[in-house]
Formats: structure tokens, sequence, C-alpha cells
């Protein structure tokens, strides 16, 4: 092989009939001893060195067995950018991984998986889809399909810890999509760590709770691609979890959750039959898990195993624009229509809820109040409908009666405190009111005008 004769000599000139030191760090199944061989009390580490002449590779699997792994492939890596050696017509891959240095501040809206959550950075705002770096998680069910084994429980472990949260993002590598793949943006690869608190303001890697904890696995990437900042530390993780046998380590029929759908309108005579149970034996608890518009839910009952579609109780917020399948614009929505829904995903998506259903409407989708348990068990709930109300994002349904319904009065009167504020879709409310009756009072004077003529 090139470079072989290269790499035995230059081992037998360090090491050949010298004192050595040998560490050893493992065994493979056939019991051949892995380590390190140096010569004795000299500072040359001939590992290294191979690497760095390019006489050598590292092997990702005997890798996880030694303590200076990230040594090892930080060398390796600067042999292939040099072109030395065996790396001396080293192309790189034009689809790698490119490594980044972008760091910055956001706020977890939403957990996708086990691997993927959507932030809202800081600084501009807007929604950033980021990756775990290294990280491999369970699919979660889509549609009919069913979740893998733990899916469920990874995305549970970082909704409860990070939804709503401040983070810190450290991309660690970016990569184009693939050309077959949906997604057309370049995905980023991240580092999430948020502060853990107290005096000493550390941080949290949130990865390697995910991987101790046997909630994801661990890419092996190959020698010329990027990685997570704390790869080496993951790599120690997940043998502990594997002995552990957490997880998705486990030699145990692992349950997979099991969902119930009545969110289609096919479901619109069943979800009719269901609606005296569901209404008598609430209120229930609840995952607000999508949000169509800033009254419009999908919602899940863990206690009735099921998701259902659900609309705010005589509150209505205006449609948002939308992206249809296959096309690039997005359709223009009403105004105002965007800001509830951002509303609405930034304060309660994926966040606990309770749910009173009372009615079905004539979609099939079920119709209650939503509210949001306070941030102490003594402060009072939210409900969402009065909070839309009160910010401008929504209007009371036309055939509401504040008299008939229970907590009415107080969102009718939310309602002409928003309007008095010029809040939100009630910015313009006066002038428009104002404009409407001068055109109806120039209708009735045109009629008494042509009255007198005839």
């Amino acid at each position: 092989m090139p470079f072989a004769l290269n790499a035995k000599f230059y081992t037998e000139s360090v090491l050949l009939q010298r004192d050595v030191e040998v560490v050893f760090e493992g065994a493979d199944k056939s019991g051949n001893l892995y380590g390190q061989v140096n010569e004795a009390g000299s500072a040359v580490r001939v590992s290294e060195n191979l690497l760095r002449m390019g006489y050598a590779k590292t092997v990702a699997w005997s890798m996880q067995m030694t303590s200076n792994a990230s040594v090892l492939r930080a060398t390796e890596k600067s042999a292939m950018k040099a072109r030395v050696g065996i790396w001396h017509d080293y192309v790189p891959n034009p689809n790698a991984a490119v490594a980044s240095t972008d760091v910055y501040q956001a706020r977890v809206v939403e957990i996708f998986s086990g691997d993927v959550i959507i932030v809202a950075d800081d600084e501009t705002g807007d929604f950033r889809r980021v990756c775990f770096a290294s990280l491999r998680a369970p699919k979660l069910g889509r549609g009919s399909d069913r979740d893998m084994p733990v899916a469920w429980e990874a995305r549970e472990y970082l909704r409860q810890r990070l939804i709503g949260r401040r983070v810190k993002v450290s991309v660690d590598y970016q990569r184009k999509p693939q050309p077959e793949s949906p997604m057309k943006d370049i995905m980023s690869y991240a580092t999430i760590t948020k502060d853990r608190g107290g005096k000493e303001n550390t941080e949290e890697d949130i990865g390697m709770g995910l991987v101790a904890g046997g909630f994801v696995s661990l890419i092996r990437h190959r020698s010329d691609e990027e990685r997570a900042r704390n790869y080496e530390q993951y790599v120690q993780l997940e043998k502990e979890a594997t002995n552990a046998k957490k997880g998705i380590h486990s030699d145990k029929n692992i349950p997979v959750r099991r969902v119930n759908d009545l969110t289609g309108s096919e479901n619109k005579k069943r979800n009719k039959d269901m609606l005296s149970s569901f209404a008598d034996s609430g209120p229930h608890k609840g995952i607000l898990e999508y949000a169509s518009t800033g009254s419009r839910y999908r919602i899940y009952l863990p206690s009735q195993s099921c998701i259902l579609a659900l609309a705010l109780k005589g509150v209505r917020c205006p449609v948002p624009s939308r992206t249809l399948h296959g096309e690039s614009a997005a359709q223009p929505g009403q105004p105002f229509g965007d800001e509830a829904l951002h509303f609405v995903k930034l304060s309660f998506l994926q966040r606990d809820v309770q749910v009173d259903i009372s009615s079905v409407d004539k979609t099939g989708a079920f119709l209650g109040t939503v509210r949001l348990p306070g941030q102490t068990p003594q402060a009072p709930m939210i409900d969402i409908g009065l909070s839309l109300l009160s910010h401008g994002y929504a209007s009371l349904n036309e055939f509401f009666d504040p008299d008939r319904d229970e907590g009415g009065q107080i969102y009718s009167k939310t309602q002409e405190e928003a309007k008095a504020a010029d809040k939100g879709i009630w910015k313009d409310y006066k002038v428009q009111e104002a404009a409407a009756q001068k055109e109806v009072e120039a209708q009735q004077a045109a009629g008494q005008v042509r009255g007198r003529m005839s």
C-alpha cells in the first residue's frame, strides 16, 4: 500500500529496540489489545506523528477506547488539509458539512423531535430550525405511522426542559440538504446549552442529557467530517448508557405510544358521538401540539390517548398567510393573522394546557376553552382566548352571547378595552366605523332625495 513502508520505517526508527512505555486502553471481542506505545521518557507521541505525516488514518470504532481521540482527529484533519502522505490526492466532499462559528441566543418555540428544535432568534426574531450536532433520535410517527421506540420519550425530555426557555445555540457545522429532501434551506447542527442557574453561572449541554439517558444515538462520522464540539464526552456517555441498558440501548421490549387521531373531517360523526363523554369528564390535561391559526389547534390528550382539532369557543383570529404545497410564494392572509399565530407559537405552543370542551363545529372540530397553568400553584390560569382578545389579535364570534356563556362578560369587556386602545385588528377600527357611518348616512340622504323627486 502507498506509504506503508514509510510508516513502518518511522515506527522502527523511534521504537525498535528502545525502552518503551505501553498504555493499554481496551480490547476487542477477539482479545486483541489496543493502546499507546511511546519511547520511555520521550515527549514524542508515535500515533500523533504518524497521523501528522499522513502515514495513518484514525479508526472510528477503536477511537472510542482512547482518551486523546480529539487530539488524534485534529491531527488527522490537519494532514488532510496539508495533503501529505496518503492524503496527497485528497479531494473534500463537495456535499460535506462546513464548520461554523455562529453563536446566538434564542428562545425555544417548538420541539420537532428528539434531535431537532425550532428557536426564535433573540436578535432578529426569526424562527430557525436547529439540529443537535452528531446526535440522531428515533423518529416520531407522522400521519398514520407509529412512533419508533423511545421517540416520544426523547421529545418529551426536550419539551419539559426547553420549551419557552432561552438557550445558547453554538453552531458546529452546516450542511446543504439532499436534492430529494423537501428542506431547501441550509441545515444547522449545533450544541444547545442553557444556564443552570445559581451563583456558578455554568451552562448545561442538553445533548449530554440526551446521550446519557439513552434517548439518542451518536453519529459515527467519517474522519473528514465535522462533529459536535463535545463529541468525545458524548462517546463516553453513550458507553455508560449502553452498559446501563438505558433507553434505545435496552434489551427489553420497549412500549410504543399509540395515538387515536380525531382531527380529520372524516371523524365528524365520531366526534359528535364522543362530545358528551369529553364534556362531562373535563377539564382535560393536554399538550397544545400545533396551531394553524391563532385560534385553531391540535391538542394531544395523554389520558385519552388521542389528538383532536379544537377551535376556541366564541373567539376568532384572522387567517394567517400560508404557503401551499408546491408553491414558492406565500398566499397573503388577513391583517394581523400572522401576528396572532406568532403570538400563540411564542406563548402557548407545546405547553401543558387544560381543555374544557363544549361542542363540535360543522367541520368536526371541537369547540372549547384552553387555559395555561400559572407559573406558580397560586397564580391564576391563563385563558388563551382572553389573551388573544386583550392583545387585539382576535374578535368575538358574531353569534357569541356574553350572557349565556360562562365568563362571557369578561370576554366582551376585554374586547371593548382592546378596541378603545386601538390594539391589533382594532387599530383603525374607529376610522373605519366613522367611514361606514358616513356611507350609511349618505345612502339614507340619497334615498330621501329620490323620494322627494318622485
